[in-house]
């Protein structure tokens, strides 16, 4: 429940998240349900993600400090605006050393990839990627 994946829409916000990582602690956290509850209501900022990652998941009490917790996720975002206009945003993070993400509108004709790769080897570093989708 609300760990692999989660999506919910609110009002004129919609969030979807799919998420893989270190399976006990992403249940224990219901990882993507807090992910998608706390991007429904702040701007989908890197400083929000890496804000709420920190507090669900790696600096989570009930976890063991020294435990490997790793994650990925991507997460898409759609706000409809009073004139109905809509704005989509795609974001993925992770802590793993490499991630790699392909993604499709329907203004494509291929696929777009990305291959994320952690900058740092602390155990801490987390990339975030933001892609604004129209």
């Amino acid at each position: 429940f609300g760990c692999g994946c989660w999506a919910e829409r609110n009002d004129a916000c919609s969030v979807a998240i799919a998420s893989s990582g270190t399976g006990e602690f992403l249940m224990k956290s219901l990882f993507s349900k807090s992910i998608c509850d706390a991007c429904s209501f702040d701007d989908l900022t890197p400083e929000t993600i890496r804000i709420h990652l920190n507090k669900i998941f790696l600096n989570r009490i009930m976890t063991p400090i020294n435990a490997d917790k790793y994650f990925g996720f991507i997460l898409l975002k759609m706000i409809t605006n009073e004139n109905q206009s809509r704005l989509v945003e795609f974001l993925c993070a992770h802590n793993t050393q490499t991630m790699f993400i392909g993604y499709m509108t329907t203004n494509q004709s291929k696929v777009t990839t990305v291959f994320s790769e952690l900058k740092s080897n602390d155990p801490l570093s987390i990339n975030i990627d933001s892609i604004h989708l129209t």
